[in-house]
């Protein structure tokens, strides 16, 4: 019972994180619309929008990245709940497990979407890894669920 209730703490933080987390990422995508319609037709307006714009293409690969973690850690926790053992809860950790692992590849369309158009290397090649791992830890939590299920 302890780690029943532990785990529905945890869901709570992580669905109140989530909530937050969406308005991070309108703020972002709208800071790269209003880059974009920055004037252009000198040289330092240029150069302004081209800094702004990569700014705001950093933050809008960034709030979908963890969106991306934070969906892992709904993945982990259906795992947890799954490990409890309860066939009644087999079905909503199930559940859980597919949403978060769907939620998660969602995400990462929305942060790649980003990366043509990001200069620095660096920041491409670290959310890239990024992805990987929480892919693959939410792909071994569904697993566990699924074969639980079974």
């Amino acid at each position: 019972a302890d780690v029943a209730q532990r785990i529905v703490g945890e869901a709570e933080i992580l669905r109140a994180k989530l909530t937050a987390n969406r308005l991070d990422d309108e703020r972002a995508y709208a800071s790269v619309v209003a880059a974009q319609r920055l004037p252009k037709a000198t040289d330092d307006e240029r150069r302004e929008r081209s800094e702004r714009l990569q700014r705001a293409l950093v933050a809008a690969a960034a709030a979908p990245l963890r969106t991306a973690e934070l969906a892992c850690s709904v993945a982990r926790l259906a795992r947890d709940a799954a490990e409890l053992g309860n066939d009644h809860l087999l079905s909503n950790a199930g559940c859980a497990a597919e949403f978060a692992l769907a939620a998660l590849r969602a995400a990462a369309y929305s942060v790649r979407a980003n990366h043509p158009h990001l200069r620095d290397g660096a920041i491409v090649e670290g959310n890239e890894a990024a992805l990987t791992s929480f892919t693959s830890e939410a792909l071994d939590a569904v697993d566990f669920v699924r074969e639980a299920a079974r």
